[in-house]
């Protein structure tokens, strides 16, 4: 990602290395709630990892609101959707897949008001999050990449709810591999400040190596 970043991206920075270690996050509360115990206890083997690789990690109250961040974020997928499909969905809405079909059909209920509510608070909760790290003096926030390790198989991607509020908020976030809990993959999830995406894949090379293996 870092070589392939500056070709395609406009105005990537190159920045020196780091020459500290990031002071890391846990968003506790609702949010981790929604992780499964295997995938908790995955999760805590990594911060253990990471701690006696010599991360500072703080446990901090943030996202407390998930199942309203979800329920708007959901919101937005399908009603942008339903704007992107609206033309072929009219035309060619026999041959889209069940589930596709009644993503649109959802979108296509959700009015404007509640749409530009859904829009305005990724904004809100992109500052909730940066003044956070500010408070505390956080550099990335760290998190499970799923709610468990990865299912098996090629016939589903998994639940990507655990990835949902950083999307929403629209920051950077990258997965690392950390380990496996029965042979099936488990990520540690990174995320950090709108903008800093160069910083981010710095500071990922140095945890991915800090965590792996690590379950």
């Amino acid at each position: 990602m870092a070589l392939v970043a500056p070709v395609l991206c406009h105005d990537w920075r190159s920045l020196p290395e780091p020459r500290t270690r990031p002071r890391l996050g846990v968003p506790v509360g609702t949010y981790l709630d929604q992780t499964s115990l295997s995938g908790m206890e995955a999760f805590e083997t990594q911060l253990e990892t990471l701690e006696a690789g010599g991360y500072e990690i703080q446990r901090v109250d943030l996202l407390d609101d998930i199942d309203t961040i979800n329920d708007r974020h959901t919101d937005l997928v399908a009603a942008d959707a339903a704007l992107a499909h609206h033309r072929w969905f009219e035309v060619h809405g026999e041959q889209y897949a069940e589930a596709s079909a009644e993503l649109i059909r959802n979108g296509r209920q959700i009015d404007v008001g509640r749409l530009a509510d859904t829009r305005a608070s990724r904004q809100a909760l992109r500052e909730t999050i940066d003044e956070a790290m500010s408070e505390r003096g956080i550099d990335v926030w760290v998190s499970p990449g799923a709610p468990g390790p990865a299912p098996e198989g090629i016939h589903d991607t998994g639940d990507p709810v655990m990835n949902l509020p950083w999307t929403h908020a629209g920051v950077p976030v990258l997965t690392v591999p950390g380990g496996s809990v029965d042979g099936l993959p488990v990520g540690l999830q990174c995320a950090t400040r709108f903008g800093e995406d160069e910083r981010l894949l710095q500071w990922g090379r140095s945890i991915a190596s800090a965590v792996a293996g690590a379950v």
